[in-house]
C-alpha cells in the first residue's frame, strides 16, 4: 500500500467537529485508527488536529478538525472553504 506521500498516494479527509469523539466511535465499529490524533504545531496549520484510519476495503481516510481555527487565519485574509462557516 502507497503512502499518502507518494506520487499517485491519494485519501480521503473528513472534518468532524470532536476529533475524541469520531476515534471513539471509529474503534467503537472496529475500524483500524493508525496511532492517535496529531496536533499541527509551529506553522500555518497550527491548531489542526488529524488521524489515519483504513476502510475495511483498505482505502486510507483522514478525520481533520480544527476547533479553534488554524493558525494563517490569523495572518492570512483569504481562508480556505471552512464547515463552520459554508457560506462564507
Amino acid at each position: 500500500m502507497p503512502k499518502n506521500s507518494d506520487k499517485g498516494a491519494h485519501h480521503y479527509a473528513i472534518y468532524v467537529d470532536d476529533m475524541g469523539k469520531a476515534i471513539k466511535h471509529l474503534k467503537k465499529h472496529g475500524v483500524k485508527v493508525f496511532g492517535k490524533p496529531t496536533l499541527n504545531s509551529g506553522n500555518a496549520e497550527e491548531g489542526e488536529w488529524w488521524c489515519y484510519f483504513l476502510a475495511p476495503w483498505g482505502q486510507q481516510f483522514e478525520v481533520v478538525s480544527w476547533p479553534k481555527g488554524r493558525a494563517y487565519e490569523k495572518w492570512y485574509t483569504r481562508h480556505l472553504w471552512d464547515t463552520r462557516r459554508p457560506a462564507a
